[in-house]
């Protein structure tokens, strides 16, 4: 970018910078969301400057940057409420706690068959090449 071209582009934000942020919040309903969604709106103005410049209007283009990516963000659904729900009882009727498995796990298999784990192999054997006479 030229230096007239961002020196323009600085007044005009300089300008602009309150009465976007006030839009800005009205649309997120944070300060914090709406500083973020001016800045990330004067990048994106930024590295379009050039285009935006031949814009009849220059405010309605910018106002479109800002809405647009307002209405695209993942996270603009999530609403902030002050009081958080209570999570349901957990129900443990039939979930076996620790110790009384450790005792069934401690226990031996009821049969020599059932045992709970690797299979067992028979143990690998190497088989030997066959001999061969070399003369």
């Amino acid at each position: 970018m030229k230096r007239v071209d961002e020196d323009e582009y600085r007044s005009y934000v300089i300008a602009r910078m309150d009465r976007l942020q006030r839009a800005a919040y009205l649309l997120c309903r944070d300060w914090h969301a709406a500083e973020d969604l001016v800045s990330v709106t004067f990048g994106k103005l930024y590295r379009n400057w050039s285009r935006a410049q031949q814009a009849n209007r220059l405010d309605p283009y910018v106002q479109t940057i800002l809405m647009r990516y307002e209405t695209r963000r993942p996270w603009r659904r999530e609403r902030v409420t002050g009081n958080v729900p209570d999570l349901p009882a957990l129900d443990r009727s039939g979930v076996i706690d620790r110790l009384s498995l450790i005792d069934l796990l401690s226990e031996p298999p009821p049969t020599p068959g059932s045992a709970v784990g690797r299979r067992q192999r028979p143990p690998f054997r190497r088989q030997r090449p066959p001999f061969r006479r070399i003369w």
